[in-house]
């Protein structure tokens, strides 16, 4: 049964991606983006497979330096709840993804939901951490400070206010929480959340822990921004500095966090045309340029994570419904 609450969520979502479907596609020569298709560069799209494979296989070893604490697990086993979430995401609405990523790791490995959803809170947080660590030396590129103007000293000066924010919560975060103002000021759930933040940073006590996961975290995000560059060649936009592959991700990487439908459509299409918009690049060829990246990557998402549901011997009303009932069991437990 939906809740009024999670409809709410969907109905958003899907106006959202209606709104920058309708931003996108306004004033396009359609006849232009089909004269395209010929033109596809096959061999990078070729290229890009084995890449996109690494990308997640990046991914998997980084939680597996998170899961450590609780468990040693294997890449393969990482991996394919990891693809089992993504195409989830893909595919249904509400970005129930992580946590049915969380419960295939859980049932498989026959720990609690509650700590792979900790992990994947931590997950996260490097990788806002990480990117904001790759959007710094953009804005000091002239031609980026120029168009943001005065916003790019405002991202500058929130950035460092989350580096800080997060080194004081990692140190000082349970003491904080203790605090009877901190407890009146702030709502019930926000604290849950914030709670959950602390836990998760707090649960990186080994120095090479951490260490591996910003290392892994670093290369995961610097090999992001290799694709998207070397993605441009699928329709020979060429002459671009290497930086503009960084700024793409960063466009899309934004786009995708905003409310959407499932798969991200109409969101990863609008920011990945305005990423290229700005070096210039036309219109219609921005814009079939998010269409090809968007269609390959789902359909890679999509093929390797039903081949990992298919070997993982369960179905996704299954996943979904015990996750929800035992995500709250446990939560009740944890209060």
């Amino acid at each position: 049964m939906i809740s009024r609450m999670m409809k709410i969520n969907i109905g958003v979502g899907v106006v959202l991606s209606v709104f920058f479907l309708f931003l996108a596609f306004r004033k396009i020569n359609f006849s232009e983006i089909v004269g395209l298709l010929p033109q596809i560069n096959w061999s990078i799209v070729l290229l890009l497979i084995p890449l996109s494979l690494l990308l997640f296989v990046l991914r998997a070893i980084r939680w597996y330096f998170l899961m450590k604490s609780i468990k040693r697990i294997t890449i393969r086993s990482l991996f394919s709840s990891i693809m089992i979430g993504f195409m989830i995401n893909h595919t249904l609405p509400l970005r129930i993804g992580e946590f049915v990523r969380a419960y295939s790791l859980a049932r498989k490995e026959k720990i609690k939901v509650a700590e792979c959803l900790g992990t994947i809170v931590t997950e996260r947080i490097f990788d806002l951490f990480t990117l904001l660590l790759i959007l710094i030396p953009l804005l000091f590129i002239p031609a980026v400070s120029k168009m943001l103007g005065m916003a790019s000293l405002y991202i500058l000066a929130f950035s460092l206010l989350l580096f800080g924010a997060f080194i004081s919560l990692y140190f000082f975060g349970s003491r904080l929480m203790e605090i009877q103002l901190v407890v009146k000021l702030i709502p019930e759930k926000i604290r849950y959340i914030v709670i959950d933040i602390i836990t998760g940073l707090q649960s990186l006590k080994n120095p090479r822990d951490i260490f591996m996961l910003l290392l892994f975290s670093f290369l995961f995000w610097i090999s992001a921004g290799y694709f998207y560059y070397l993605s441009l060649g699928i329709l020979h936009i060429s002459g671009l500095p290497i930086w503009s592959g960084f700024f793409l991700l960063l466009m899309i990487s934004f786009g995708v966090a905003l409310p959407s439908s499932p798969g991200y459509i109409g969101n990863y299409h609008y920011f990945a045309m305005i990423g290229l918009e700005f070096f210039g690049v036309s219109k219609e060829i921005a814009l079939g340029f998010a269409i090809l990246t968007h269609i390959m990557q789902t359909a890679f998402v999509v093929a390797v994570g039903l081949v990992c549901l298919f070997f993982e011997g369960f179905n996704i009303s299954e996943i979904w419904n015990r996750s929800q009932v035992q995500t709250k069991s446990e939560g009740k437990e944890s209060i």
